[in-house]
């Protein structure tokens, strides 16, 4: 099951603001079992957003963050729509769940504010808990699409309470991660794999380096590493080794 994450923001693209979407998203979607293949931001701008969804189109679950408030910026409803060959229709509930919220920060609503409130028919609403926006899940006959908010503190506990609960299991088994001291990245790569063969053929295993001096990180699939493979490696980097993770 493959998952790919599309963050749409000129203030992103133009370096503004940090994307922390992406980097939580993935955790936890990483800790669901499921396959990450893209991350892709795009500007606010309808044609770069239509060719975004085009390309991360090969995969099962797509994941669009931001342009979901009540300006003319705020396309993403729109675009979602536009790619699935849905009309967008007028969502009461939502309206009046806007409503009430504004009122309690002593508030009305601005004619603006029906904008959020309009979503590609059939689809399932995500309920914002903190602001006024919205998402929504989209299922065609070859994708998951699950659109939220921009803001991280209304993105993450939607993501929490009711995204997780509609995805599919994933099959993806944990990282099996080591920490290797004082030593080149290249030696630790050929080192490593020098001794992996002596197991099993390196042919679609993935593994994963990543220097950040003094220390080398090296990563496996769990479900890929064979039985006694450990105990050799920690004897080959006996005195360079920090116990896996």
């Amino acid at each position: 099951m493959k998952v790919s994450l599309l963050t749409i923001g000129t203030e992103i693209i133009t370096g503004e603001i940090l994307n922390t979407n992406v980097q939580w998203l993935s955790d936890r979607l990483e800790s669901l079992g499921l396959e990450i293949v893209h991350h892709l931001t795009v500007p606010d701008q309808w044609d770069h957003m239509l060719k975004a969804l085009d390309y991360i189109s090969t995969s099962d679950v797509l994941v669009l963050t931001g342009g979901l408030g009540p300006t003319r910026d705020d396309l993403t409803r729109d675009v979602v729509a536009k790619w699935a060959g849905k009309d967008l229709e007028f969502s009461d509930s939502s309206w009046q769940s806007l409503v009430e919220k504004l009122a309690t920060r002593g508030r009305t609503p601005k004619g603006s504010h029906k904008r959020q409130c309009f979503f590609p028919v059939g689809c399932h609403i995500l309920p914002n808990s903190v602001g006024t926006a919205n998402g929504f899940e989209l299922k065609t006959s070859k994708h998951q699409l699950i659109v939220l908010p921009g803001p991280p503190k209304e993105l993450k506990p939607m993501w929490t309470d009711h995204v997780e609960p509609r995805l599919p299991k994933g099959t993806l088994t944990p990282w099996v991660k080591w920490q290797i001291y004082r030593l080149p990245e290249s030696e630790v790569a050929e080192r490593f794999e020098l001794v992996l063969s002596e197991f099993r053929d390196l042919e679609g295993v993935e593994i994963g380096y990543r220097a950040s001096p003094p220390v080398i990180h090296v990563k496996m699939r769990k479900n890929l590493i064979p039985d006694g493979f450990e105990d050799r490696i920690q004897k080959e980097f006996s005195a360079n080794w920090k116990a896996s993770e």
